[in-house]
């Protein structure tokens, strides 16, 4: 750990991932936008819930 501290300055960035929509397909199929909210009341979340995967909206 002391040598990477001592070192920071040396240690160039790191490439990131990233996503990227093919030419003409924004908008379709699966590269529609989709709202992503709560799966239920504010505030509650009962123990293990949800048992299944919730269907994002506008799946």
């Amino acid at each position: 750990m002391r040598s990477l501290v001592d070192n920071a300055s040396d240690i160039g960035p790191m490439e990131m991932p990233s996503v990227e929509v093919p030419p003409g397909e924004w908008g379709k199929g699966e590269w529609v936008p989709k709202d992503f909210g709560p799966d239920g009341e504010p505030g509650r979340v009962e123990p293990g819930a949800p048992g299944r995967p919730t269907v994002p909206p506008g799946s």
